[in-house]
């Protein structure tokens, strides 16, 4: 079935106003730029947004520039993103014009009064124009550098670092251009890292320092497969492993965000959870419309992610009160039948809220440790005496990382991960989120529920085992029994004997009753 379309020679924002109020969708295929037929979509207003240009954010005057509220983590993450897009992007007929902060678009969410600037979704804007197949830029002989985009984006790069605008010159010609605004940028550099070496919020972090002279001075590293800057192949290895490998790296190690699959994240009809996946907060529905608005509106004041009491860390918009739904919670275990009762939304908020600030400080003390050159602390191992530990792929992604998770089988031996109930599962994950450099041991002691008859001895051999053979610091068991028993008793004294911490139900019903091993 042939698509009805029409070839765009002309600028884009003609089409989309003549469509304005339903989907645009275009078209690249066979060495043309096509409009597709618009479709009409219900509830269209709800998917409408708005977008700020980078260099609003950037302003000569430190006091009123919005980009120095941003976190560390969230400028890497910026950074990341733009340089990944000139991964694919160049060289290309999408990228032949050297980018600027003005060409940069990032989408703003309107959340109750105020607005944010989400720095994972940004947009360039480009000119189209014809150009002649297998034409080539030529470069002036007294030019230093051989690819201006990836000159600019370091230019780039560096505004969002000091959070003020860079003056670019206006030569007529490029290769002055190139020469005098290379120059100026990274005097502008070692001026800017000499004066906040020792201030950690102003502060470039060594893999964006590294990032913005790869691009300004193009200098090709001892071990690079190639002598030349030459081909595509050789100008996309560059730039992966001299700008987007330093950044990849720093967030990860730095900052915990993971970004195994981080683009494929950001694209169309992914949850919640796939972001979060990653270290990301949700964002609006994509792919975002253009909304023309007016500059100077007085409500529309400049919004600081980091200055949110609840949001200091990469959380780029505000965080948005769950919807009520119907959903259920699981006591700890005991020896009785619960009920399963609905979850207080107010508290699921509360807690959500708290972890990504936790998160956020986890990040921020091991990007100071790792600029402070500190080396890493003895991993804390913990082991969970649970119903075991069962995760999708997506999960083992997240949270199977280094250190992997240790596992053992107490009810019939098996390798295999399993968890018949989740609730071992949901306590690892809780113990990733809140401890991501611990060590993991976890147990598989019961399959459903916990009873003495059947579980303790499982339980007491787990606890030695976890002493003795896996030489854990702390021993964490979320159930508990009605009646003492002698061999867990025993293994528990074994336990602190040996200085290992043991946390374990109290009791579901209050103090009245409080639960063995507790």
């Amino acid at each position: 079935m042939s698509v009805k379309r029409k070839a765009v020679n002309n600028n884009i924002c003609d089409w989309l106003k003549r469509n304005d109020g339903f989907e645009v969708d275009f078209l690249i295929e066979q060495d043309k730029f096509w409009h597709l037929i618009p479709k009409l979509r219900e509830n269209a207003v709800g998917h409408y947004t708005t977008i700020q240009s980078l260099d609003s954010l950037v302003r000569a005057d430190l006091s009123i520039s919005e980009i120095t509220r941003y976190s560390p983590r969230e400028k890497l993450i910026l950074c990341y993103t733009l340089a990944n897009s000139m991964l694919f992007l160049y060289p290309g007929c999408w990228s032949r014009r050297p980018w600027t902060s003005a060409m940069v678009y990032l989408v703003r969410r309107r959340i109750g009064g105020s607005k944010s600037s989400s720095v994972t979704f940004p947009h360039v804007s480009v000119e189209l124009q014809q150009s002649q197949s297998g034409q080539k830029l030529v470069r002036d002989h007294n030019q230093y550098h051989d690819h201006p985009p990836i000159l600019y984006l370091g230019i780039i790069l560096l505004e969002i670092a000091t959070g003020t605008v860079f003056t670019r010159s206006d030569d007529a010609e490029l290769h002055n251009r190139c020469n005098q605004d290379g120059r100026q940028a990274l005097k502008q550099l070692d001026s800017f890292e000499t004066q906040n070496r020792g201030n950690p919020f102003r502060r470039i972090s060594p893999a964006l320092g590294e990032a913005i002279r790869a691009c300004l001075l193009l200098e090709l590293p001892k071990n690079f497969p190639s002598q030349n800057l030459i081909e595509d192949g050789s100008i996309r290895q560059f730039i992966l492993d001299c700008i987007v490998q330093p950044l990849a790296t720093e967030l990860k190690d730095g900052h915990k965000v993971f970004l195994d699959d981080f683009n494929n994240a950001l694209s169309q009809d992914k949850d919640v959870d796939s972001l979060e996946r990653y270290g990301i907060r949700s964002q609006a529905s994509w792919p975002p419309r253009i909304e023309h608005t007016q500059s100077d509106d007085a409500a529309d004041q400049p919004y600081s992610p980091a200055l949110e009491e609840q949001n200091p860390g990469v959380c780029l918009t505000r965080a948005m009160k769950p919807v009520a739904e119907d959903r259920c919670e699981l006591c700890l275990y005991a020896d009785r039948g619960e009920m399963e009762r609905p979850v207080d939304e107010e508290k699921v908020y509360s807690a959500t809220k708290w972890l990504k600030w936790h998160s956020n400080a986890l990040a921020r003390i091991q990007a100071d440790r790792i600029a402070a050159n500190v080396p890493k602390p003895q991993r804390v191992k913990i082991a969970i005496l649970d119903s075991g530990i069962d995760l999708s792929d997506d999960h083992r992604l997240l949270y199977n990382t280094d250190p992997e998770i240790i596992y053992r089988n107490w009810i019939d031996g098996g390798q295999q991960w399993e968890d018949d109930v989740g609730h071992g599962t949901h306590l690892a994950i809780l113990l990733r989120k809140i401890a991501p450099e611990a060590v993991i041991h976890v147990a598989r002691v019961f399959k459903k529920k916990p009873s003495i008859s059947r579980s303790a001895h499982k339980i007491a051999k787990a606890v030695m085992h976890a002493v003795d053979e896996w030489e854990v610091d702390m021993i964490v068991m979320s159930f508990g029994f009605g009646e003492r028993h002698e061999a867990l008793e025993n293994a528990i004294k074994h336990a602190t004997a040996k200085d290992v911490l043991i946390f374990a139900a109290a009791s579901n019903d209050g103090k009245n009753r409080p639960d063995e091993a507790a």
